[in-house]
């Protein structure tokens, strides 16, 4: 939902066509597919974010099996992006990933990551502007980086987002405007493939940074079950776990978005493997 309460989403017909959507306040809908606004055919039309000015940003599959990034303005108006090192083979499914729900700043600087033509990930931030600056952390010593991506970024510029190393063990970093990078890893953390913090396996990875720096994610413990957390600007981590979280293997609590007020959104799954969403209130 953006801030002047219109509801955005994607939705998919009987012919198993993606298209993007706008709700007004007024009840409204207005459907909208970018690779056809941009000239090009396409079956996957994503919606991802939206900022304070309206501009919606999402990405778009298009008939080569390539993902884009697009924005789209107040008015209607449809632009492509790719970062510049962004995979293009066909049928691959490379190309550009933008954040999931809060890729885009109030400013208009969007984050996320794309796939190379290697098929590894790297994260990018694309200026309001369009110049793009592509990066990646350093990893813990002598185990590097194989891929690295996104999940926010904030009206100041501060990044969140994930890596994982070459033995697959996942952890998180923020990315200061002026381009240091911290990395960290969640106290009980675990340390084998697919595990750590920020896990989100098959990348499809949820999260993300208030304005004050505050970043609300998860990470997934040795037992392959996961948990919320919060890691303040001062470095400081509170762990959570909505009540009725389960504790087998690959449940438990996974954070997707954090407001202004410092309110989270999430989901987790219970110990049946029924899916639940969850609102946690701030704590002072």
């Amino acid at each position: 939902m953006s801030p002047t309460l219109e509801i955005l989403g994607a939705v998919a017909d009987s012919s198993n066509v993606l298209r993007g959507f706008l709700r007004t306040l007024q009840g409204k809908f207005t459907l909208f597919e970018a690779g056809p606004a941009l000239g090009v055919s396409s079956v996957v039309t994503d919606v991802e974010g939206v900022n304070p000015a309206g501009v919606i940003l999402g990405d778009y599959l298009d008939a080569n099996d390539i993902y884009h990034g697009f924005l789209r303005s107040p008015d209607g108006k449809i632009i492509q992006f790719d970062p510049p090192d962004a995979g293009s083979v066909p049928g691959s499914y490379q190309g550009t990933y933008p954040a999931i729900f809060e890729g885009i700043s109030p400013a208009g600087a969007t984050v996320g990551e794309y796939l190379d033509s290697s098929y590894v990930f790297h994260s990018f931030l694309r200026d309001p502007a369009g110049h793009f600056t592509e990066f990646d952390p350093t990893g813990p010593v002598g185990s590097g980086v194989a891929s690295s991506g996104t999940v926010g970024i904030n009206p100041a510029g501060e990044i969140a987002g994930w890596y994982f190393d070459t033995t697959f063990v996942f952890h998180g970093y923020v990315r200061a405007p002026d381009g240091q990078i911290t990395e960290y890893d969640v106290p009980g953390s675990g340390t084998l493939e697919y595990q750590g913090t920020n896990a989100c396996w098959y990348i499809s990875c949820f999260g993300g940074i208030s304005p004050g720096g505050t970043i609300a994610e998860s990470y997934a413990d040795d037992n392959n079950v996961y948990h919320g957390y919060v890691r303040t600007p001062e470095g400081k981590f509170i762990v959570f776990d909505a009540p009725g979280a389960g504790k087998d293997t690959w449940q438990g609590t996974q954070a997707t978005a954090i407001n202004p007020e410092g309110q989270i959104t999430g989901y987790y799954t219970d110990k049946k493997g029924v899916v639940h969403g969850f609102v946690r209130l701030a704590v002072p």
